[in-house]
């Protein structure tokens, strides 16, 4: 629980939160709990610890249910600062949609960025993603983005071929789980 209480405590990290500002003791709590609920009760959903090709923890990627059966599942992630900019966020967002997608067989699925969070929203825009309306979210504004099954798909023979001139050989998310 270190690493996840540092993930938590980095105010970089949670500068765009858009939850409650709680300790990095109690968020990594939150954390665990939600954790815990999805593997008993959800199936498929949950947090999951990334790691780099060197096996260092570098964040967590989440992708969970919602309360209601006519909500969409949100995806979500949180990278340490060390490890921004690196292509962690997209190729792990990448493989979170295929497990949706794929083997969850879910149509769509959906995030939340602060508004002006410019990174983030080009992260999931360059994972899949289309920008949605703007809306409130935990009672502030956020921007809603937006994947369905189909858009990914075909989003994706597109990035292959952008991603061939683009990508840095430094990416690599080796484990999720």
């Amino acid at each position: 629980m270190l690493w996840l209480t540092a993930l938590c405590g980095q105010s970089q990290v949670t500068r765009y939160l858009l939850a409650e500002r709680d300790s990095n003791i109690v968020s990594a709590q939150k954390i665990i709990a939600v954790s815990r609920y999805c593997y008993q009760q959800q199936p498929g959903f949950g947090f999951w610890a990334t790691h780099n090709e060197t096996g260092a923890l570098i964040g967590l990627f989440s992708l969970l249910p919602r309360d209601t059966p006519q909500d969409e599942p949100e995806m979500g992630v949180r990278l340490l600062p060390a490890f921004w900019s690196r292509w962690y966020g997209v190729e792990g967002g990448r493989a979170l949609c295929r497990h949706a997608f794929g083997v969850l067989e879910l149509e769509r699925v959906h995030a939340h960025t602060h508004p002006e969070n410019l990174a983030a929203q080009a992260i999931a825009r360059r994972v899949g993603f289309e920008l949605g309306p703007r809306c409130t979210y935990f009672n502030e504004a956020a921007q809603r983005l937006i994947s369905t099954r189909e858009y990914f798909q075909r989003r994706q023979q597109q990035q292959i071929r952008d991603d061939a001139v683009d990508e840095p050989a430094t990416a690599g998310i080796t484990t999720i789980y």
